[in-house]
C-alpha cells in the first residue's frame, strides 16, 4: 500500500489540533488542508498562515464532499462529544473516495463497554460503530490523557486548589501521552498505511501513577502544599451513576469521578507494555528525568 500524500484535518484550533498540524508540517511528507467552518476560517488562517484552508459546512454534504475530493486521508481532531460532524465527515469521505479516516478517539478506548457507557464518552462508541460498519478504512488511536493538558485540568492533581484526589492508593498504572507525540503517532499512522489499516493502536509517552506525578510536582514546586483526598473508585463510581439517574451527572464533581473511573479502572490496555504500539508509531518513552521536566513546566 502506497503511503498517503494529501491529508485533510478537522479541528485544527482545538486542544489537540495545533500539535497535529505541527507534526504534519515537520514531517514534510504531506500536503495538508485544514477544514474550517465559515465563522472560523479567519482564525485558522491567522494561526496557520502557510497552510491551505478549505471552508466547509458540516450540515452540507456537498460542501464536505467537495472539500475532501483528492484527499487520501482525513484526520479528525474535533471535540469527541460532537459525533454528528464526524459522521458527516465519514459520509463525505466515502463519497469523495478518501482512503483512510482517523476519528477523534485518542484518549479513551471506546472498544471497552464500560467506557462507552460513561455519559460524556458515549459519542465515541457511536462514531466507532459507524465507521466500522461503513467500509471506510480507519485507524483508532488511543493515547490516554494528553499529559501536559491533563496536568492543568485536574486529572491527576489540582494545582489551583493545592489538592489531589488520590484513587485507590495512587499506584494504578496509567498511560499518558504528550500532545506532540499524539501528532507524531498520527503522522506515522499514515506513513505506514498497511501496518495500521483497520486497527486499534495504543501509545503512551510514559506509563506512570498518581503517586509518581505527585512526587514530581512536590519536587519541582515545593511551594504548592498539596493535600491528599483519598478516594475509592467503586463507591465513587456508584455515587456518580446515582447522580446520572437523578440528572446531575453534569456537575463538576461527578464529571471528575466518571472520568477518573475511565482512567484508573477501565483502561486495562495501558497496564500491558507489549500491547502498546510505540515502536510502530515512533513514540519514545520519556525517561524519569524528562517526565519530571514535563511536570515542572506544566505547573510553572
Amino acid at each position: 500500500m502506497v503511503a498517503y500524500k494529501n491529508v485533510a484535518i478537522a479541528g485544527s484550533t482545538g486542544i489537540l489540533g495545533p500539535s497535529v498540524v505541527e507534526a504534519f508540517q515537520k514531517s514534510g511528507h504531506f500536503n495538508i488542508t485544514l477544514l474550517a467552518r465559515a465563522n472560523n476560517v479567519d482564525a485558522v488562517k491567522a494561526q496557520f498562515p502557510d497552510v491551505k484552508v478549505a471552508q466547509i459546512d458540516y450540515d452540507s454534504p456537498e460542501s464536505l464532499t467537495k472539500a475532501l475530493e483528492n484527499q487520501d486521508a482525513v484526520v479528525s481532531a474535533l471535540n469527541h462529544e460532537l459525533h454528528k460532524p464526524q459522521i458527516a465527515l465519514i459520509d463525505a469521505a466515502i463519497k469523495a473516495g478518501v482512503k483512510r479516516f482517523i476519528p477523534s478517539e485518542y484518549g479513551a478506548d471506546a472498544s471497552i463497554q464500560e467506557i462507552r457507557d460513561i455519559p460524556y464518552l458515549r459519542s465515541k462508541g457511536i462514531v466507532q460503530d459507524y465507521i466500522t460498519k461503513s467500509g471506510l478504512s480507519y485507524t483508532f488511536l488511543y493515547t490516554g490523557p494528553f499529559l501536559e493538558w491533563a496536568l492543568l485540568k485536574g486529572f491527576f492533581l489540582d494545582p489551583d486548589n493545592a489538592d489531589a484526589h488520590v484513587w485507590n492508593g495512587g499506584d494504578i498504572p496509567i498511560g499518558t501521552t504528550l500532545l506532540s507525540d499524539v501528532g507524531l503517532a498520527i503522522v506515522n499512522t499514515l506513513l505506514n498505511p498497511s501496518e495500521t489499516e483497520n486497527r486499534h493502536l495504543y501509545v503512551a509517552s510514559r506509563v506512570t501513577t498518581q503517586n509518581e506525578i505527585l512526587a514530581a510536582a512536590r519536587e519541582s514546586h515545593p511551594e504548592i502544599k498539596f493535600s491528599i483526598v483519598p478516594r475509592d473508585l467503586e463507591s465513587s463510581l456508584a455515587a456518580a451513576w446515582e447522580a446520572d439517574k437523578a440528572g446531575r451527572s453534569g456537575e463538576p464533581g461527578f464529571i471528575r469521578d466518571f472520568l477518573s473511573a475511565c482512567l484508573y479502572k477501565f483502561h486495562r490496555e495501558y497496564k500491558v507494555d507489549d500491547k502498546r504500539d510505540n515502536n510502530l508509531l515512533g513514540i519514545r518513552t520519556l525517561s524519569g528525568e524528562e517526565f519530571k521536566q514535563v511536570i515542572a513546566k506544566a505547573l510553572d
